[in-house]
């Protein structure tokens, strides 16, 4: 069985983006968004969308939430209960195909470096 590629050690952030979707917050919301937008990526592009999760994940407390969460909502959309971010799944998805891609490269250099090995027998 393959393993999914481990992609949420770092996530791209779009400067342009980000600034241009936070140009009318507050830092406190900012910040927030940036919690939302990680959280995403960490949970292959969709998180709970319960009040009290999200406020959680933004690590903020109920009237914080209370107060960003009109701002946040607007760039997020819903479906099957969960908010999801199409920005966030394409990133998602051209990281996956590029580290699918570096694998399978690296799986070729090393047969070839090395030939395949397809009987391995213990030296005693």
């Amino acid at each position: 069985m393959t393993k999914p590629p481990q992609i949420d050690i770092w996530m791209p952030l779009m400067i342009g983006d980000f600034r241009r979707d936070t140009y009318d917050m507050s830092p406190e919301c900012g910040w927030m968004y940036l919690q939302l937008l990680m959280a995403l990526w960490q949970n292959d592009g969709q998180i709970s969308s319960a009040e009290d999760d999200l406020a959680n994940i933004c690590r903020v407390t109920k009237a914080q939430w209370d107060r960003n969460k009109l701002k946040l909502a607007r760039l997020f959309y819903v479906g099957n209960g969960c908010w999801m971010h199409n920005g966030i799944r394409e990133q998602l998805a051209r990281a996956k195909r590029v580290s699918a891609a570096r694998s399978e490269a690296g799986k070729l250099a090393n047969e070839k470096r090395w030939g395949k090995r397809h009987d391995l027998r213990v030296i005693k």
